[in-house]
């Protein structure tokens, strides 16, 4: 029997790496605060039989909840840290752990897997460690006296280092992030619905031989891990010892292709794993993903230093990732420049040490107003090595190289051998060592190109088949980075507008009231009538209405978009503003935008005969409209040639009057509380009865309440009028 070398031991537990991570491990464990067996057990990777076993030889101890005097087991909390129940009951055969005991367990791990068998390992292996921490004090009290003045040195740092710094910190958490997003997705892509982690061993490890099933992840220890919620919430963080509280829910898979036969141990694609529900159906990858996967998780283990800051504890700063490229032209974004840089090197290295893809460069058109076709393509991103800066060159139709081609086409465009002066090159004379070069259009909103990645090389043949997956993901991260960025930067209207007038969101009806100002107005008035007397109220005091709407406008919604239907409905709102204008008693005249199409007059002290003249006049405003088919401004002027004409656009309207009198007795129907509440629902109620009239005669035409009949009918005026 193999007896326990004391000596051995020690100088293996002075290692720094060694003793890293019997630290993480214990720190872990005192954290989870789990003392109970089967915890303990879990947090280590052993089964609650072999802890059983090391405590009947001594090796380790467990304690046992005490009874109290009247034979009752003392209340112990649980292995949650919760406090028990209220009879103070816990199970006879719980075993708990202490946090020293913790301890050993942590290094009867490191022992057991660095190849001591259990008999090699002493009772008082506890002991040894605080022997060989003894002797380090002095090292860790100097190391952690530089790691304050460190920090001290940070906090002093010039706050234009400390923000370049943070560009690139930022930069390495999205793009990892990313990494392990992109890939889960593929991987779960015909698994929907489905909870699935990925996890990457900051160590390089042989996973296989370690880990088979979910309570093996401890002996990982620590990892990159990714977590795909239900829906598609991606989560990221580095877990010194994962675990899970029901590891039976899952079940682990290896980023191998379908059917594949057990790669060699050493390769990268095996120190990979996928978690997924136990539930879900299995994970069939082919070679090709596999691959591209395993091509990112390499670039990851090679760029640790950059990324692994990024998710540590206590990481405070915050970066706000925007930036409009149509404003700030002169200024590079980072993000983008570091994803450059990302694409070359994803291009590795030739046999003699250089990159085998030269340069990369990102084109985002000039002006995104423009139609497709008219657009100009600039440079907004570079690597390093690139010889086309930022807005150097313009890309037309008349200069297009492969990039506009591809950006026009919505193609990839591949050349895989081009020779000194290709036209195919937009700017050859820059570029006349590049023999191969690929431009792939990044997707925008409604599937149009909304930029172009040109990546060139300086060797033939330089982008198989599998470099242009890699690339594509790239592309897709470029895709969702710049959807946000337009998303943030396009803000329509000025920040300062949100002061001086906060209830004014859409600046195209800003010359109309909202619907809450009709709303407030309606009640004003009639609750200066309720407060009156009968005998107050003259018969000519009279409240007026003409409401208007455009027909058939959801049908003009279908077929040209929302964009061109909004720009419709406020040319129709310009039009009622210049007649309005033209009109004698315009002072009594509140004009209201109430819907996507629907505005509505209210007309004090004009009579019913009168509202139904104007509304006639309004009437004439239908005919043909030219609309601005792209912009979202108002104030935007075009040449008629480049506006959208759209024919025979009709209004239909209606018109309500009401006596001051007969106000007067609607509200006196209702209790005080509710009377003017419910008399301006009924007002409004009309308003949209006589509307929807409209639509069931045609339209282009106005709806009238008539007084004689007692309802609403059709009303022109008399002919020659």
């Amino acid at each position: 029997m193999n007896q326990p070398d004391v000596e051995h031991i020690k100088q293996y537990l002075q290692e720094g790496e060694v003793q890293k991570r019997v630290q993480e491990r214990i720190l872990y464990a005192r954290s989870r605060a789990a003392v109970t067996i089967s915890r303990a057990a879990q947090l280590f990777g052993f089964t609650e039989n072999q802890l059983r076993e090391w405590e009947k030889r001594g090796l380790i101890q467990s304690n046992r909840p005490a009874l109290s005097q009247d034979g009752k087991q003392g209340r112990q909390p649980k292995a949650d840290g919760t406090a028990p129940s209220q009879d103070g009951k816990a199970p006879a055969s719980h075993r708990q752990y202490s946090p020293e005991e913790l301890d050993k367990l942590a290094l009867i791990r490191e022992l057991l897997e660095h190849g001591y068998g259990l008999n090699e390992i002493p009772k008082n292996i506890d002991e040894i460690w605080k022997q060989v921490l003894g002797k380090q004090q002095s090292e860790i009290e100097a190391l952690e006296a530089q790691e304050g003045r460190q920090i001290q040195e940070i906090r002093h740092v010039p706050l234009e280092r400390r923000i370049e710094s943070l560009d690139q910190k930022e930069f390495w958490r999205y793009f990892t992030a990313q990494v392990l997003r992109l890939s889960l997705l593929l991987i779960c892509e015909n698994n929907p619905d489905t909870l699935a982690g990925f996890v990457i061993p900051l160590e390089r490890k042989q996973v296989p031989t370690l880990v088979h099933t979910p309570q093996d992840l401890p002996k990982l220890g620590s990892v990159l891990f990714g977590w795909l919620g239900r829906n598609d919430t991606f989560y990221t963080f580095i877990d010194p010892a994962p675990t899970f509280e029901y590891p039976s829910d899952f079940r682990i898979e290896y980023l191998r292709p379908f059917g594949a036969e057990r790669p060699p141990e050493d390769t990268v694609q095996d120190n990979v794993l996928i978690i997924i529900q136990r539930k879900a159906k299995p994970v069939m990858l082919s070679a090709e993903l596999v691959q591209v996967i395993a091509r990112f998780v390499k670039l990851l283990y090679n760029n640790k230093e950059h990324w692994y800051s990024a998710f540590d504890y206590e990481m405070h700063d915050w970066l706000y990732q925007v930036a409009d490229f149509n404003r700030n032209v002169n200024y590079p974004d980072e993000t983008f420049n570091s994803l450059a840089n990302i694409v070359v090197e994803l291009g590795g290295k030739t046999g003699d040490g250089t990159s085998r893809w030269w340069f990369c460069n990102l084109f985002l058109p000039r002006d995104t107003s423009l139609p497709l076709q008219q657009r100009n393509l600039v440079v907004r991103a570079h690597s390093k090595a690139a010889p086309i800066h930022i807005d150097t060159y313009v890309l037309s139709s008349r200069n297009p190289g492969l990039t506009f081609r591809a950006y026009q086409s919505g193609h990839v465009i591949y050349r895989p051998r081009i020779t000194p002066q290709d036209p195919v090159l937009a700017y050859w004379e820059f570029e006349q060592s590049t023999r191969s070069a690929i431009a792939i259009p990044i997707a925008g909103r409604e599937g149009l190109a909304a930029a172009c990645l040109y990546v060139s090389s300086e060797y033939e043949d330089a982008f198989s088949v599998e470099d242009q997956r890699v690339l594509r993901v790239i592309t897709r991260m470029m895709e969702e980075l710049l959807a946000t960025y337009q998303a943030r930067s396009q803000v329509t209207g000025k920040f300062s507008d949100l002061i001086t007038d906060p209830g004014l969101v859409d600046t195209s009806f800003k010359e109309f009231l909202p619907e809450d100002a009709f709303i407030n107005d309606v009640e004003a008035i009639l609750a200066d009538i309720h407060g009156r007397d009968m005998g107050e109220l003259n018969d000519t005091d009279v409240l007026s209405f003409v409401d208007i709407d455009i027909d058939n406008l959801s049908s003009l919604a279908t077929k040209y978009g929302d964009r061109i239907t909004r720009n419709l409905s406020r040319a129709v709102g310009s039009r009622i503003q210049g007649q309005l204008r033209l009109e004698s008693k315009k002072e009594q005249i509140k004009r209201y935008h109430v819907n996507a199409d629907s505005y509505y007059l209210l007309l004090k002290e004009m009579t019913l005969e009168d509202a139904r003249y104007l509304a006639e006049r309004l009437r004439r405003l239908g005919g043909d409209y030219r609309i601005d088919a792209r912009g979202v401004s108002a104030y935007r002027q075009l040449p008629p040639e480049e506006l959208l004409e759209l024919p025979n656009v009709t209004i239909r309207l209606g018109v309500q009057s009401y006596p001051y009198v007969k106000l007067k007795e609607i509200l006196q129907r209702y209790p005080v509380d509710t009377a003017i509440t419910k008399t301006r629902v009924l007002i409004m109620e009309n308003i949209e009865e006589s509307l929807i009239r409209g639509q069931r005669e045609g339209g282009n035409c106005i709806i009238s309440w008539d007084p004689d009949i007692w309802t609403y009918r059709r009303w022109s005026p008399p002919d020659g009028v």
